[in-house]
């Protein structure tokens, strides 16, 4: 590589003169832009060293390719002046800089050496609050827990998020002209103190006014059917917050295209401020077509199509998936209920194939159930009527059942497809009486859950566990849908799917009444996309509680995709000796 930092280089002889310019500027501007520079910053570390690179601009600008000579000394006269105010920034007012350039072999070196000196102390800190939100609880306690006060080292980020976390709480308390009379930090170099002035003066609360709806498009609904998605009621306390939530209410239960809730503040009269939603209903069909795969049921292909049917919001859904080990074709109307966005009911109609090599099912269902929101929890309540022909452990037969039943589930994750954090819990009840025409008469609870902590920066725990009991005077008759099955991707890998479970006199598996798996994860992103993962599960469907388990472990890797993580597992099952690896595959969020 070409470099010149002392001269011209001369022309080449007997070259024409243009030719001879051309080289030179051509030569130049390679020298020019081959000029590199490492900096060296001692002294600080930590959070105050990356401050000071943040305001370092040769720092952040050593490696482009067009940096020359000129620019480089430019860069570096500006240099204590930068370094001065990151110091500041973290309370360092007496800070000294030794700076120097240095031309080596391949380029230049800037070193900066660095005594940040002390910290700059408070010397008075007046926090106060003033309006009708003076004694807030949360005002008070974001004041008393931000650390300023006299003698203690000032801490500029401290006062900031400070200011932004007592205008974002008074305005989400209500106060809506919350705003700052004071704001300013004295600093006094002859003395050596910093004086906090920090005043918030939160105003009166106001209240919702009136609400608004303004439906857009060709096809608006009818408005009382709009009138009970609003949660709001004049005169209730005005929380931003809510107005959020209610725009995320409205977008997620599928009947608006779009959805604008905004606070007439500037209609505002005696602290009650209005609030006018506009919606564009969304009456359109929707087709949704997927593929996937899993080494329980195989290769599958689902299609799906919504609509609303009408002004008042009833819906109908059909969606058919065929798979090769499972097909099935459902069709559902939806009624919404006094919340729409949340409560509907649905009657249902859907038939189903299940093959294993445990069992074949024929289920043909019809029913009806509330779903709704509980405390926090999904629930549906319902009745199903469900005829169901099967064979199971080389056994044929046919049960007609009258079922009610109950569902109540619930997650919670910081990413809704690769979460670091979160949980989700999940019961079932369901039941049979001879007294409502049903063959057989029993009682089934079914309980799911799981839960991934974070381990170090780029590591998960996954714990799952699942557990069912069947209590009936007829097992002989239950239908190979309501027994229990263990194996699979979902339960105790090293096993196919449904392999495991109580055996007949001819060893072939005919399900359990009760089920326990458990399982532990550890799996760790390598790259963006790419991880690996360690688990052992246990588990297996048992008529009693004292029956064996099945031990299953393995690798895996991890695959992040636009549709969630994709998982592939190699396990085997410790309990026989001469068992193979098993593959074990599958598509979807964890949670």
């Amino acid at each position: 590589m070409f470099r010149a930092f002392g001269g011209r280089p001369s022309a080449p002889p007997r070259c024409h003169p243009r030719w001879a310019l051309l080289c030179l500027a051509l030569l130049w501007s390679c020298a020019a832009g081959a000029a590199r520079v490492g900096v060296a910053i001692e002294g600080v570390e930590g959070a105050l060293l990356t401050n000071v690179r943040r305001h370092l601009l040769l720092w952040r600008e050593r490696n482009d390719e067009s940096l020359d000579e000129r620019r480089i000394h430019r860069l570096h006269a500006g240099a204590e002046t930068q370094i001065q105010a990151a110091l500041r920034a973290f309370g360092h007012f007496r800070g000294q800089i030794e700076a120097e350039l240095t031309a080596i072999e391949d380029g230049w070196r800037a070193r900066y050496r660095i005594t940040p000196g002390p910290v700059i102390p408070i010397g008075s800190a007046d926090l106060r609050i003033a309006g009708a939100g003076a004694a807030e609880p949360a005002l008070r306690r974001l004041i008393e827990g931000a650390g300023l006060s006299a003698g203690k080292p000032l801490d500029q980020s401290a006062y900031e998020a400070l200011k932004h976390d007592l205008l974002a709480t008074a305005t989400e308390l209500g106060y809506a002209d919350a705003r700052f009379t004071a704001s300013r930090i004295d600093v006094r170099l002859d003395a050596y103190r910093a004086d906090i002035e920090l005043a918030l003066d939160t105003g009166e609360a106001h209240v919702f006014g009136a609400v608004r709806i303004r439906q857009q498009g060709e096809f608006p609904y009818d408005p009382e059917f709009m009138r009970r998605f609003v949660t709001l009621a004049p005169g209730d306390p005005y929380r931003p917050q809510r107005l959020v939530a209610l725009r995320t209410d409205l977008l997620d239960s599928q009947y608006f295209a779009e959805v604008d809730v905004e606070p007439e503040r500037r209609r505002a009269r005696d602290n009650r401020i209005p609030v006018t939603i506009r919606t564009s209903a969304d009456r359109s069909r929707k087709y949704r077509f997927g593929v996937g795969v899993s080494t329980d049921t195989g290769a599958r292909v689902s299609a799906s199509h919504s609509q609303v049917v009408n002004r008042v919001g009833h819906r109908f859904n059909a969606e058919a998936r065929l798979a090769q080990r499972d097909q099935s074709a459902l069709a559902e109307y939806r009624i919404p209920l006094a919340d729409p966005a949340r409560e509907y009911l649905a009657f249902t109609t859907s038939a189903d194939r299940l093959d294993t090599d445990s069992r074949n099912s024929r289920i043909l269902m019809t029913g009806g159930a509330r779903h709704g929101v509980r405390a926090g929890w999904a629930e549906t309540l319902g009745v199903k009527l469900e005829q169901e022909d099967f064979r199971v452990g080389g056994e044929s037969d046919s049960t007609l059942l009258v079922m009610p039943h109950g569902r109540w589930q619930r997650s919670q994750a910081d990413h809704p497809l690769f979460p670091r954090h979160g949980w989700r819990l999940g019961l079932e009840l369901l039941t049979s009486f001879e007294s409502l025409g049903s063959d057989i008469h029993f009682l089934q609870g079914r309980l799911e859950g799981k839960y991934i902590l974070p381990l170090g920066d780029a590591g998960r725990l996954l714990l799952r566990g699942q557990a069912g009991a069947t209590l009936t005077d007829g097992f002989d008759r239950m239908p190979a849908s309501k027994r229990f099955y263990a194996g699979g991707d979902q339960s105790v890998r090293g096993y196919q799917f449904e392999e495991l479970g109580p055996t007949n006199s001819q060893g072939r598996v005919e399900g359990g009444r009760n089920l326990v798996v458990g399982s532990l994860e550890f799996d760790h992103r390598i790259t963006e996309r790419w991880g690996a993962a360690i688990f052992a599960d246990v588990g297996n469907a048992i008529d009693g509680f004292g029956d064996p388990l099945r031990t299953g472990v393995g690798i895996g890797i991890r695959l992040r995709t636009p549709i969630g993580p994709v998982r592939l597992d190699l396990a085997r099952g410790l309990d026989n000796p001469d068992a193979d690896f098993r593959i074990h595959l599958s598509l979807g969020p964890d949670l």
